[in-house]
C-alpha cells in the first residue's frame, strides 16, 4: 500500500510538472522520473531487507524464548529433586533460613555480653549451642547456601566461652578441684576467689558441702567490697584484683573521697578498682 501512494504521488507530481511547466523538455522529465525510480526502488529494497531482518530476530527472540521455557522446565526438575532429598519443600527451607536469622540474632547478643554476665545467661548460651549442633544435622544444612550461614554461626559461637556463672557442689568436691575444672577457672590455685565470692554460704574454705551452689565470678571486678580482716595490700594482691600486693597504691589513689588513712579501711566498703 505505501509502495502504491508512493508512486501515485511521482505520477501526480510529474502531472503538476508538465501542467506548470508546458516548455519542460520531455526529456527533462522523463530523466527526474527514472531518478525517482530508482529511489524508489531503493526504499523498497530497503524495505524488504528491514522485514527480513525483523523476521530473522523474531526467530532468534522465539528460540531464546523456547531455551528459557526448557531452563525454567530443567531448573523445576533439578529443585524438585532437591527437595526430594532434603525431605522439605521451598516453604520448609524458607522456614529454615529465617531460624538461623533468628539464631544469629541470638548468637550476637550473648557475643556481646560481658564475660560476668555470659556468666549468668549460661543455660543460653548453651541452648544457642545445642540448637545450632541440631541446625548442622539437618539434611536442609547440606545446601550450599544453608551450609555457609552455619559455619558462619559456628564461627561466632566458638568466640563466646561457655562458662558457667554458678557450680553445684558433688559429693567429693572441694574449692581446689572445683576451681580446676575447665568450665570454672581451670586453674586449681584459683580458689580463692570463689571462696570470697560466697563467704555467705562458706564459713571454712575447707568445709563445703553437696548440693551447695556457688556463685563463680568471671572477668576482673571494677568494685570490691571490704570484708573484716582485709586491708588494701591484701585486696591488690588477689588474684583478681592485682595479683600483686604492691599495686595498693592504685586502690588508695582511687579511693581517697572515702580512705584518709591507708592503714585504715573497714568492713562493707565498697572500693573503686581502677582498670587501664
Amino acid at each position: 500500500m505505501r509502495t502504491q501512494y508512493i508512486i501515485l504521488g511521482l505520477v501526480a507530481l510529474g502531472l503538476i510538472i508538465l501542467s506548470a511547466t508546458p516548455g519542460v523538455a520531455q526529456e527533462t522529465i522523463c530523466k527526474n522520473m527514472e531518478e525517482y525510480r530508482a529511489q524508489l526502488a531503493e526504499w523498497q529494497k530497503r524495505e524488504a531487507d528491514a522485514k527480513a531482518a525483523i523476521a530473522e530476530e523474531e526467530a532468534k527472540i522465539a528460540d531464546l524464548k523456547k531455551q528459557i521455557a526448557n531452563t525454567e522446565s530443567e531448573k523445576e526438575s533439578v529443585q524438585k529433586e532437591i527437595f526430594s532429598l532434603v525431605g522439605t519443600d521451598k516453604a520448609g527451607i524458607a522456614a529454615f533460613e529465617r531460624n538461623l536469622d533468628d539464631l544469629r540474632g541470638d548468637i550476637r547478643m550473648l557475643k556481646g555480653l560481658s564475660d560476668e554476665e555470659r556468666g549468668t545467661r549460661y543455660e543460653d548460651i548453651m541452648a544457642a549451642d545445642k540448637k545450632l549442633k541440631k541446625y548442622s544435622m539437618s539434611p536442609i544444612a547440606c545446601l550450599p547456601e544453608m551450609k555457609a550461614k552455619i559455619a558462619d554461626l559456628e564461627r561466632m559461637m566458638a568466640g563466646i566461652p561457655k562458662l558457667p556463672g554458678t557450680y553445684t557442689v558433688i559429693r567429693g568436691d572441694c574449692l581446689w578441684t572445683i576451681s580446676g575444672k575447665p568450665i570454672i577457672y581451670n586453674d586449681p590455685v584459683k580458689w580463692p576467689r570463689i571462696y570470697r565470692a560466697n563467704r555467705d554460704q562458706i564459713q571454712d574454705p575447707d568445709l563445703i558441702y553437696p548440693d551447695q551452689v556457688f556463685k563463680i565470678p568471671r572477668g576482673y571486678p571494677t568494685t570490691h567490697i571490704v570484708v573484716p580482716g582485709e586491708w588494701l595490700c591484701k585486696i591488690a594482691g588477689y588474684w583478681e584484683i592485682y595479683g600483686d600486693w604492691r599495686k595498693w597504691t592504685n586502690i588508695y589513689e582511687a579511693n581517697r573521697d572515702q580512705i584518709k588513712d591507708p592503714d585504715l579501711i573497714y568492713p562493707d566498703q565498697v572500693l573503686s578498682i581502677p582498670r587501664d
